[in-house]
């Protein structure tokens, strides 16, 4: 499988609990369908290393190396990238967080120059060499560098979004605000919103109307108007079995493959691997 644009894509968005960690696991659990895909949990937190059931290993001693130690150059440690990825068995890598991440989190704050990280130490060695994609997990931390230490090294972004009061005002934020900023030194590309955790009432009908009328370049089919008149309705939908699959550690496709986000996650993996949503 030939794949003309290898892309770093982020799921972003400064607010927690929008679906970040649950977008990136399985929408990187499609991209498998498009080319290789390495899944990296940017977040010093560990969700995603926890929803692949390695939360044992983000608390091993605090002298286990992680990527951490790859990126900082003062570390005692010396790991190379194939020590520290991991095969998921779902078809796509991951490197895992660690909770000694932190204290990564406060030099990259204290060094400027520290914001390149990701890039040069993750993203340049392996996209397009071993993988086609390379999709970040990013950390909620508004304000701080690291967020756009990931933001730097892969700025194509999937933001996912709830419905209810100030979901629309927090996208022109993070538009307005780091994206606008990163915008002044490379090409940045929003992919998609991915409008999260919707059950059917007005919030998300109103959500899906002003995505529609103020951002049509951004919204995914499944989070179309033409949407609001079918059944099960648009956005990826509230779910248990969302819940449960990061419960037993695997995708959702791995624990419900007939679930209708099965196909909205491919769907968003599909954008990806577009280079964005196809208007024509």
């Amino acid at each position: 499988m030939a794949v003309t644009n290898p892309l770093a894509v982020d799921f972003v968005n400064s607010k927690g609990g929008v679906g970040k960690t649950v977008g990136a696991v399985n929408t990187a659990d499609h991209l498998v369908d498009h080319g290789r895909t390495l899944l990296v949990d940017g977040d010093p937190d560990g969700n995603a290393t926890d929803h692949l059931g390695l939360f044992e290993s983000f608390y091993k001693d605090d002298d286990a190396v992680h990527y951490g130690d790859l990126m900082y150059e003062d570390s005692d440690s010396d790991p190379t990238l194939e020590e520290l990825i991991v095969d998921t068995g779902h078809g796509f890598d991951f490197l895992p967080s660690h909770s000694q991440m932190g204290k990564y989190q406060t030099w990259i704050d204290e060094d400027p120059y520290a914001i390149f990280c990701f890039e040069q130490n993750i993203v340049d060695p392996l996209l397009g060499e071993t993988y086609d994609y390379i999709v970040f997990d990013s950390t909620n931390s508004s304000g701080d560098l690291f967020q756009d230490a990931v933001l730097t090294a892969a700025p194509n972004l999937v933001i996912p979004l709830l419905s209810g009061p100030g979901s629309e005002g927090g996208l022109d934020r993070l538009l307005t605000g780091p994206v606008q900023k990163l915008s002044e030194h490379r090409d940045v590309s929003v992919l998609a919103v991915m409008p999260n955790r919707f059950a059917g009432n007005n919030d998300e009908r109103q959500l899906v109307n002003r995505l529609s009328e103020d951002y049509p370049q951004f919204v995914p089919p499944f989070a179309t108007t033409d949407m609001l008149e079918t059944s099960p309705g648009p956005g990826i939908r509230q779910s248990k079995s969302i819940d449960r699959a990061w419960r037993e550690g695997v995708p959702l496709s791995a624990y419900d493959s007939e679930h209708v986000n099965n196909d909205r996650f491919a769907q968003l993996a599909e954008v990806i691997a577009n280079g964005g949503i196809d208007h024509e």
